[in-house]
């Protein structure tokens, strides 16, 4: 959905939803159970239910006694998902194979929805024009603008962002995070 208006003001956004299911990620990796495939079948990894992408910008091209904003320009973004899976693990060696990943018993592959992401993004710049051939634009940029502790979850999937021993008393707590706050500031010279 996109809306523009004569004014210099114009948002755009989209919205999807989506399930994915299958009994493996098609990378290669051993089913839990070789002689009964059904045991795996659940959510993907890149299983992302919800997802949201807002974005606005005002370049105002104004003739009245606020003129003088005319050149500034403000954008923002907003991202939001409702986070991606993680699959529970027994935090022992369940089926004697040496490796401590085994889901507890009667417990699918990714079957917890993990934490939701959001980010708001923000963006300031001021074009100068000199002789109608020069410009110097002024950039002020921010990066998750409300400093929001989001999961670094992907299409990977979200497991080893969280902890997810099924047993543990912080389960689903966050343990590897995405960049904080972030403030960069440039400038453009155009001849």
């Amino acid at each position: 959905m996109t809306k523009r208006f004569a004014t210099g003001l114009s948002f755009s956004g989209n919205y999807s939803w989506s399930h994915a299911l299958s009994d493996n990620e098609q990378e290669g990796g051993p089913l839990s159970d070789p002689t009964d495939r059904r045991r795996d079948y659940g959510a993907r990894n890149s299983d992302l239910r919800h997802s949201l992408v807002f974005q606005g910008l005002y370049a105002p091209r104004l003739t009245n006694a606020l003129k003088w904003v005319n050149g500034f320009e403000f954008s923002t973004m907003l991202f939001y998902n409702s986070g991606f899976p993680v699959t529970a693990s027994a935090g022992t060696d369940l089926n004697g194979d040496l490796v401590n990943n085994d889901r507890p018993l009667f417990r699918g592959r990714n079957d917890v929805k993990g934490p939701d992401y959001f980010q708001i993004d923000f963006r300031l710049v001021r074009r100068l024009v000199f002789r109608d051939r020069y410009s110097i634009e002024l950039i002020a940029e921010a990066e998750n603008l409300t400093n929001r502790f989001n999961a670094n979850c992907s299409i990977a999937g979200c497991t080893s962002a969280v902890v997810n021993v099924a047993t543990a008393s912080d389960f689903g707590r966050i343990t590897s995070v995405r960049p904080p706050r972030r403030f960069q500031f440039g400038g453009r010279f155009t001849f």
